[in-house]
């Protein structure tokens, strides 16, 4: 798998393997903190974050066709498998957090020396 990153990397280049991550990165962090009832405001603020960083990776030496070929690519992975590892990731994220509190409570239990008088 690493032979494959590094391969594909080298074919297309790690600027643009790291915008595309950048784009996929930051575009899941805004619509996971600005996901609201209004899916319009959502498509507004991750559009608003995909120019700036298509301007800012332009500004920086890219070259327009492939910045404008590799954005719609970032996107049809995201609607194609992202999604699903996006929500995945948050699924586990809960999973820790519920484990880290019964290890917490576990933990207290440990060090809880009070007499059970009732």
């Amino acid at each position: 798998m690493n032979d494959f990153i590094l391969n594909t990397a080298n074919e297309i280049g790690i600027f643009y393997v790291f915008f595309v991550a950048t784009l996929l990165v930051v575009n899941s962090i805004a619509k996971l903190a600005f996901d609201t009832e209004a899916p319009t405001k959502t498509r507004k603020i991750i559009m608003f974050s995909s120019f700036i960083i298509f301007f800012a990776f332009w500004i920086a030496g890219g070259k327009l066709r492939y910045l404008v070929l590799y954005t719609f690519f970032a996107f049809g992975f995201y609607d194609f498998i992202g999604r699903y590892v996006e929500k995945g990731i948050v699924l586990l994220m809960f999973w820790i957090n519920k484990k880290f509190k019964k290890f917490k409570l576990w933990f207290k239990s440990l060090f809880d020396f009070r007499l059970f008088n009732k």
